[in-house]
């Protein structure tokens, strides 16, 4: 297992690679990385389990499942990091629309992208959508 400081520096190397990409394309290139990395792990002896017993509770991999659908923006890696990737003031109207013209058919609604706002604003509360 490699050090803190070996990971972060290797993990400053990765990123250095990537630089030229955009936020979204960095985003998804990763993820498409630890997809095939944990795909490549199934089976294989000497790795330790994705999920170790013995990390505190703050490190958990999994969030605490909640009833009803998961969010498109939350399972959508590309949807979450365009959002993210919007800079400056706008409003939810201007956030969907953006969504629509780059995502088509696969657009978050401006219901869910207010929901997923207001849980980044306020991670802490359980019924954001009402506030």
């Amino acid at each position: 297992m490699l050090s803190n400081a070996e990971a972060r520096q290797r993990g400053h190397q990765i990123l250095s690679r990537l630089s030229s990409l955009s936020g979204a394309e960095m985003i998804q290139v990763l993820n498409t990385a630890m997809t095939e990395v944990i795909a490549g792990m199934e089976g294989r002896r000497g790795d330790p389990p994705l999920i170790s017993p013995s990390l505190p509770e703050s490190a958990a991999v999994l969030a605490e499942r909640r009833p009803g659908r998961a969010s498109t923006i939350r399972t959508n890696p590309e949807i979450r990091a365009f959002i993210h990737s919007l800079r400056g003031y706008r409003t939810y109207d201007e956030i969907t629309a953006a969504c629509r013209k780059r995502f088509g058919s696969r657009s978050p609604s401006r219901s869910a992208i207010h929901r997923y706002i207001m849980q980044l604003k306020y991670p802490n509360r359980r019924n954001q959508a009402h506030e």
